[in-house]
């Protein structure tokens, strides 16, 4: 084997067997004597080859890391330091044609709050593989009709001028969401939580965090 396929080994079995694999890329950096870019590689390569970094552990983190989100305007901020966590992230957006607004400091996950509404319906896909997306998309806009039927002011804030509540499609919520600012989208997303017969954990770990961050 070649010193850095060696590499590769050794950086893995610390991933996975020594106390330092649940620190930061910075401690792992001092404590290997290498750079964080350098960690930042191994770890990307390390989960392609030679252990798994599931979906489920790059969403837990990803809902983690919302807490620490910034806002600006429409949009969450999310600092990603695992590069393992935004490739899963991204995969998640790429296959369901979800916007990723690029940042300059590549350490940055920014989403606009309408896209929260497809990342969900994204991750509840992929807790529930049996389920068409068509769907879960569905069955989200049919309890938001629901929700609008009781609630007048809801109502007209996502239901289309001059249209009845059932002309509301998906395309006119997220057109609510950026008219409505990021408060009133994590709310009306927010609001799809209780009750819970609709939204696996992962996607209740995620809407409760946005919540708690407004």
């Amino acid at each position: 084997l070649s010193k850095t396929e060696l590499d590769l080994i050794l950086f893995s079995a610390i991933l996975q067997f020594s106390d330092q694999k649940d620190t930061s890329d910075y401690a792992l950096s001092k404590y290997l004597q290498i750079t964080q870019q350098r960690v930042r590689n191994l770890k990307e390569k390390s989960s392609v080859k030679y252990f798994e970094f599931s979906q489920s552990q790059a969403l837990d983190i990803f809902v983690s890391k919302i807490a620490h989100a910034k806002i600006q305007e429409n949009y969450f901020d999310i600092p990603i330091y695992d590069v393992r966590v935004k490739n899963e992230i991204e995969a998640i957006l790429e296959e369901n044609n979800i916007l990723l607004h690029t940042q300059l400091n590549p350490k940055i996950f920014r989403i606009r709050i309408d896209d929260f509404l497809e990342l969900f319906i994204a991750i509840e896909k992929s807790a529930n593989p049996d389920k068409k997306i068509s769907t879960i998309e569905k069955d989200v806009i049919d309890l938001l009709k629901q929700k609008a039927a009781s609630d007048n002011e809801l109502a007209d804030k996502i239901t289309p001028a001059d249209n009845e509540i059932s002309s509301i499609t998906k395309s006119t919520i997220k057109e609510a969401m950026i008219k409505g600012g990021i408060s009133f989208g994590v709310d009306l997303l927010a609001s799809l939580v209780p009750g819970g017969a609709l939204l696996s954990t992962p996607v209740k770990k995620l809407l409760n965090s946005i919540k708690e961050k407004i």
